[in-house]
This record gives structure tokens, C-alpha cells and sequence, in this order.
């Protein structure tokens, strides 16, 4: 049944590989603890996981991804026909420490940018995040088909394979014109490892951030939209976010110098 539930994900759900393989090593070894205390898969209660999981001296994060894929399974399971707990949807984790996203300097940025000692194709997949906010494994799969030059607008393809919309201004459009010569239909011609190495020195050159990650720019590119007064269910949309609480997250960006704030706008 684990293997079906894992081709589920996979062919239904669109997960990554990485998400399916994690969730069948968290279920692999639930199943291995469950044989050694006499328990059967399909009859584990809500108490047998939730004791399982609470002896793991793991990590919060891990925490959670596991009970969530033990909630996601035994849902399934139930969806199925079979009659597991349905309280397993109830399983309990640690609260995580809700983190600041990192965000870096825009005159950072706009420095990186502008060296020309930088590599084009690098340059422009920098600006490419900064004015779109698209993750570096959705500017790799990108594809001149994908880019509506009358529109100013990329369809791109998301996590789960969820499609969206963003749009491109006219200092990205520059960017792309002058650097980006397309390898049999992609945009880029790096792989993820090269592409985050090469993004990473290049920023590293100008920005003093503490992570000068793709990522990084992402987080950018939403934390200025929000601080310029985008609405926020605007931004879960560019960011491809399923949730608005994930796009939330940049409130606490914006709000973390409030005492500043107060003072220069008090006056």
C-alpha cells in the first residue's frame, strides 16, 4: 500500500521526487516500529504514532514533515476503503520558532547587476528572480515558449506542477534581451548545483547579506513588494504560495524595524 500511495503523490499529486522519497523512508520506518511492538499497520491508533514520534529525538521540522505524511497516508488509506483511526489526523508536533525570512540590500542588488566582470546568463537569471520572485528551479525549466513578450508575462510551472502567471518589467526585459541566448528552446543552460554556486558568487562580490542564495532574492522581491503596499493575496499569487499563512511570513520582514518606523513617521 505504501508504494501505491507513493505513485499516488507522484502521478496525482505531482510531488517531487524528493518530497516522495522522504515520505517513504518516514513511512518505511514507521511501519519497522510498528511490526517491533506487535502493532498492524492498518490498526495503529492515533496514541501508537503520537508515542512513535514524540521518542524521535529529531528536530521540529522533521517533526512535522513526518506526521504529516503520516496524516497524508492514513488519510488515503480511509479515502481507500480501509478502516483506519481517524483521529491519526490529529497527530501532534513541536510548534516551530516562526523564522524571519533573510532579505537582502536592492543597491546590493543593483550593484551585482551592473558588474559586467559577472557573467551574462548569470546576471540575468539574478535579475530574473529579483523582479519576478520565481524559485531557481522554476527559472531553469523556463522556456522561450513560456515568455509572452506582448504581455510583459512568463507562464511558469510550479511546485506540484501547479501553473501560474508572473509578470516582467522593463529593466528585466533589458536584462533577458541583452544576456539570455536560449540552448534548444531553455532560457538557461546550467544545472540546479551550477546555478545556485554561480548565483551565490556573484552576490557574495557586492552583498553583505549572511545568505547569498537565490532564495534570498525571493524573499527580496516580496518583502519590497509588501513594503510598497501590494496587497498581500497579490503576492501569495507571484510567489505560487498554496497558503496565504506561507506569504505571511513577510509581514514579520516588514515589521521588524517598526520602532524606526515609528520614529521617523511620529516625528
Amino acid at each position: 500500500m505504501v508504494q501505491e500511495y507513493l505513485r499516488y503523490l507522484q502521478q496525482t499529486k505531482g510531488y517531487s521526487n524528493n518530497t516522495i522519497k522522504s515520505y517513504g523512508h518516514y513511512l518505511s520506518d514507521l511501519s519497522l516500529y510498528l511490526r517491533e511492538v506487535g502493532k498492524v499497520e492498518m490498526a495503529a491508533t492515533l496514541n501508537d504514532i503520537q508515542i512513535y514520534l514524540d521518542a524521535l529525538r529529531l528536530s521540529p521540522s522533521t517533526k512535522k514533515l513526518m506526521a504529516s505524511a503520516y496524516r497524508s497516508y492514513y488519510r488515503w488509506l480511509r479515502h481507500k476503503g480501509f478502516d483506519t483511526d481517524k483521529n491519526i489526523r490529529y497527530l501532534e508536533t513541536p510548534k516551530l520558532a516562526k523564522r524571519i525570512p533573510h532579505t537582502i540590500n536592492v543597491e546590493e542588488i543593483a550593484a551585482t547587476l551592473n558588474d559586467k566582470s559577472i557573467n551574462g546568463e548569470v546576471r540575468a537569471m539574478i535579475a530574473l528572480i529579483r523582479y519576478t520572485g520565481l524559485r531557481i528551479s522554476e527559472v531553469l525549466n523556463l522556456r522561450l515558449s513560456d515568455i509572452d513578450k506582448n504581455r510583459m508575462s512568463i507562464n511558469v510551472s510550479g511546485k506540484g506542477a501547479k501553473e501560474r502567471v508572473v509578470y516582467y518589467n522593463e529593466t528585466l526585459r533589458n536584462y533577458l534581451n541583452a544576456n539570455v541566448r536560449p540552448t534548444e528552446g531553455k532560457l538557461f543552460r546550467f544545472s540546479d548545483r551550477e546555478a545556485r554556486y554561480l548565483i551565490h558568487a556573484a552576490l557574495t562580490k557586492h552583498s553583505t547579506a549572511a545568505y547569498n542564495s537565490p532564495h534570498i532574492l525571493r524573499h527580496t522581491f516580496a518583502s519590497d513588494l509588501l513594503g510598497n503596499g501590494c496587497p498581500l493575496m497579490t503576492i501569495k499569487e507571484l510567489l505560487g504560495h498554496e497558503s496565504v499563512k506561507t506569504t505571511e511570513g513577510y509581514l514579520r520582514v516588514n515589521n521588524h524595524n517598526v520602532k524606526s518606523d515609528y520614529l521617523q513617521y511620529c516625528g
